[in-house]
């Protein structure tokens, strides 16, 4: 199974060193006929500043040229290898802007087809070359590069070019779908609950803000998920007697114990579930309750009132405020409820938030925060 391997790899490097060569090939003709053109107009109009200057860029030109015909003759003399080639590509590509924006401006349009033409050749060389050289070459690159460590994911050592969002960390970067294992274990809101007064404005943190916010670095984020495993160990005895607000509270009555659980309606995913952080609270960990009135972005809307632009979206946040390691709070929003005429519609939504708060503040015996306002 390993020589199987060894010789499918071997295939694949021969065939991406043709594949580089051709795009090379084609590439340093397209630059030749790009020369030609920057040469002759250069001459016809070196009387004027602007023939001037395509002469001075088909000198710099030139020069880029015949480094990819070098390359290219190295290549095929099979001196150089794929980490050589990779390597060779991402050095040129950092001359790729600076090269557009000449050829754009004193070069005219075969200039910036060249360009264009040679950003193409390497973007896919960098491509199938990372696949080739596989993960090691990446955390490789990563440990002795600090501008490679923030080209790949942390943990799965994906790129941006690989269809990933990258988000920064204090160490690196994590991409999309690693830092979504992670969601649960981050603050959702800007401000500490206990630490706001009733009129006070909040909003809703993206995963990404609440780790710049922190500034976190990869242990941080670890010691977050090991923290929820040990949780989850500590309450292993955990136990739901009774379910509140349409699923999302989980309660073990006979161990004073609650839980925010993830809901799922019609095999949807909805905000109103939001992330749960799967942690396993004690009834004295909480130190109070409310809920908050969502309002959301509505470029349409045009009030008179102090929200200008902002629409009422009838959700209600339920907000249970929790001395904890890592959070300030456990977060879930209550189902919404039918109700006839756009004007009468808020008020069975409250008082549905209001009577939720309620027999929160009998469960827990803890205080009712006052009413917020949030900003989704």
């Amino acid at each position: 199974m390993m020589e199987t391997k060894k010789i499918w790899d071997e295939q694949a490097i021969n065939e991406y060193k043709k594949d580089q060569i051709k795009a090379l090939k084609t590439c340093v003709l397209i630059w030749a006929g790009v020369l030609a053109y920057l040469l002759i107009f250069g001459l016809v109009a070196c009387l004027f500043l602007y023939g001037f200057l395509m002469l001075i860029l088909f000198v710099v030109n030139l020069i880029f040229t015949l480094k990819l015909l070098a390359f290219m003759k190295k290549i095929e003399k099979g001196e150089a290898d794929v980490k050589e080639i990779y390597c060779f590509y991402e050095k040129m590509s950092k001359h790729d802007t600076m090269m557009f924006v000449l050829n754009f401006l004193c070069g005219g349009i075969f200039a910036v087809l060249g360009t264009f033409y040679e950003m193409h050749v390497f973007q896919k060389g960098l491509d199938v070359g990372e696949e080739i050289l596989g993960d090691d070459f990446k955390k490789e690159r990563a440990a002795s590069d600090r501008n490679a460590r923030m080209n790949y994911c942390i943990y799965c050592q994906k790129n941006s070019r690989e269809g990933n969002k990258l988000y920064r960390i204090k160490d690196g970067v994590i991409c999309h779908w690693c830092l979504n294992k992670y969601i649960p274990m981050l603050p959702k809101r800007t401000e500490n609950p206990m630490e706001m007064t009733g009129k006070k404005f909040t909003s809703v943190m993206k995963p990404e803000s609440a780790v710049l916010k922190l500034s976190l670095t990869s242990k941080d984020l670890d010691e977050r998920l090991e923290y929820l495993k040990q949780n989850n160990e500590q309450y292993s005895y955990f136990s739901p007697t009774k379910v509140l607000c349409d699923g999302c509270l989980e309660l073990d009555e006979a161990n004073a114990l609650f839980r925010v659980a993830a809901v799922k309606e019609n095999g949807y995913d909805s905000d109103r579930y939001g992330a749960p952080s799967g942690l396993i609270h004690s009834y004295s960990d909480v130190l109070g309750v409310c809920y908050e009135r969502v309002y959301e972005y509505d470029n349409n809307a045009c009030y008179e009132d102090a929200l200008p632009a902002w629409e009422y979206t009838k959700k209600q946040t339920i907000v249970i405020a929790v001395s904890d390691r890592y959070l300030t709070e456990e977060v879930f929003a209550l189902k919404l409820i039918p109700s006839k005429g756009i004007l009468s519609s808020a008020k069975p939504q409250i008082d549905y938030a209001e009577q939720t708060v309620n027999e929160l503040h009998g469960i827990f015996g803890k205080p009712v925060l006052p009413v917020r306002i949030l900003h989704g």
